[in-house]
């Protein structure tokens, strides 16, 4: 099969491109002045013949400055020529066409032509929520995020888009519409790549020969041991480190591969941590008696939603300055920096769409995101176990096997079975986890006995730095702050009508080898239980 010669010009150059069908398939590229030819080059590449974008940068590279920036633009329009061409004049390509030595179907992403006319974005957005909505049961919330998204794959390749935030579509169980839900993105967003199943390898390639919008169902299924697909789907939520590394060739040449394109990830259960922490996410349930829904006609999806790329790509192009100026305000409902960052373009989308949607999409964020901003993993939940203990109970210290006791009798947590095999979490195991956070066991004085525990003033740099803020927490640790300020001024002051106080390695979190901590004083550690 042949896709050209194809022309393209612009001011003073003219580039040209030849894809001429052969086992690996070749594109032939000449860039021309009218004083004479700028360079030559064949490209071996896959069978769908178009230019990468590193052999692009390759080749540009070596051009005068003056050429550089508009033969890289005749590239491009070529290459989407080319495309075009391709996908236009045979859906499958002939056996004939067929590399010898290639199994499976070429991947081929043909760019959606652009609405004629100026696009209002907020009836765009409507109308995808709308769409959303009849076909499926969401979350308060839930259709905004979806349509904010959708528009968010036209606009992924601007450079004011900084983080790439992944769209987490999770069920607790089957047929919750995870599922339909990625059938109808991916008749709407940008350069659609479906699949239930993917490599490490065919992850970071595709990515960085098309930048497709990746559309992973049954992330369940292959995920939880993958730490290395965990690492390249994390590595592409900022831009500026979405990439990486390896050996390629057979010189064994060290490449960088990017990792830079939308996501959306579909699954059953729990995401891992580093995943929802990227994510805006969609938390979808399974239709009640009494919801309706209409029909999905899967048939007639992709001719029901025709016009919506075509339009979303108008408004993308047409909007771009507006968005590269916009500094949106975050959503109230957001509880943290990660969630901001996730949430920052969504929002600007929906500042320059104008409308109603400023309100909306920060409604949405707080109803979808708020509700995940608590940190479960291990160590997050044993501190906040720890923390709640700690409240109640208005002590200032627990000993290692009341700290047991207390989390083997909690419902609802992991304790009673995070031991190996199935058995409670142990001492040593609770010494584990909270040694990361710079907490470690001791002697510490209960009555006349000193046994292995932990004091509260020890975790209280942990409970301030990784657990939500709750009311009145700020207060209670300004006031901590002050009362241990004000005693070792009182024993420092010449005068004072105080008992000198000991030496700071008497405190708790001063402990010496060997020797047991003394109990520390009431004004330091129960400020939260004064009336």
């Amino acid at each position: 099969m042949s896709a050209g010669p194809i022309h393209m010009e612009g001011p003073g150059y003219i580039v040209e491109v030849t894809a001429n069908g052969s086992k690996r398939g070749q594109v032939r590229t000449f860039a021309r002045s009218p004083d004479g030819t700028l360079g030559d080059l064949v490209l071996p590449l896959d069978d769908i013949n178009i230019m990468s974008r590193s052999e692009r940068i390759a080749y540009t590279s070596g051009l005068p400055d003056d050429a550089r920036a508009e033969v890289t633009r005749l590239f491009d329009a070529a290459a989407s020529k080319v495309l075009e061409g391709r996908h236009l004049t045979a859906t499958t390509p002939s056996p004939a066409d067929e590399p010898k030595d290639v199994q499976g179907q070429a991947i081929a992403f043909p760019p959606p032509e652009p609405w004629a006319t100026p696009v209002d974005g907020a009836m765009l957005l409507d109308e995808m929520a709308a769409l959303f909505g009849r076909y499926l049961i969401l979350p308060p919330g839930g259709a905004e995020t979806a349509a904010l998204w959708v528009l968010f794959t036209y606009v992924h390749g601007q450079a004011w888009v900084r983080n790439s935030p992944i769209l987490l579509i999770t069920a607790p169980t089957k047929r919750c519409g995870k599922t339909r839900l990625i059938e109808i993105l991916s008749v709407i967003v940008n350069k659609p790549l479906p699949t239930s199943n993917i490599s490490s390898a065919a992850l970071f390639r595709i990515v960085e020969k098309w930048s497709p919008t990746m559309l992973v169902d049954e992330l369940d299924t292959f995920i939880h041991d993958n730490e290395e697909l965990r690492g390249i789907l994390n590595s592409g939520h900022t831009r500026r480190t979405a990439s990486v590394i390896r050996v390629s060739g057979d010189a064994l040449e060290s490449r960088m591969f990017g990792t830079w394109a939308p996501k959306a990830l579909a699954m059953i259960k729990n995401p891992p941590d580093t995943i929802r922490d990227r994510s805006v996410p969609i938390a979808m349930r399974r239709k009640a008696p009494g919801e309706q829904v209409a029909r999905l006609r899967t048939d007639r999806l992709e001719a029901e939603c025709a016009a919506i790329p075509r339009r979303a790509a108008r408004w993308a192009s047409d909007a771009a300055a507006d968005l590269a100026e916009v500094d949106p305000r975050p959503a109230p409902g957001l509880v943290d920096d990660r969630q901001t960052d996730n949430w920052r373009p969504l929002l600007a989308l929906a500042d320059v769409v104008g409308g109603d949607w400023p309100e909306r999409a920060r409604h949405a964020a707080g109803a979808t995101s708020g509700q995940h901003a608590d940190d479960d993993s291990p160590g997050t939940l044993l501190l906040t176990d720890l923390s709640a203990y700690f409240a109640t109970t208005g002590t200032d210290r627990i000993t290692s096997a009341d700290a047991l006791l207390h989390l083997h009798g909690l419902d609802g947590r992991p304790w009673q079975e995070y031991g190996r095999h199935g058995k409670p979490i142990t001492t040593s195991g609770l010494a584990r986890l909270l040694k990361p956070y710079g907490i470690e066991p001791g002697s510490i004085r209960v009555d006349d006995k000193t046994p292995k525990g932990y004091y509260r003033e020890e975790m209280a740099d942990a409970f301030a730095r990784y657990l939500p803020p709750t009311p009145g927490a700020a207060a209670t640790a300004a006031t901590s702050m002050c009362d241990n300020a004000l005693a070792h001024s009182q024993a420092a002051t010449p005068g004072n009508h105080v008992a000198a106080a000991k030496p700071s390695n008497s405190l708790p979190g001063k402990r010496v080898a060997g020797v047991a901590a003394p109990a520390p004083s009431r004004d330091i550690f129960d400020t939260a239980a004064d009336p």
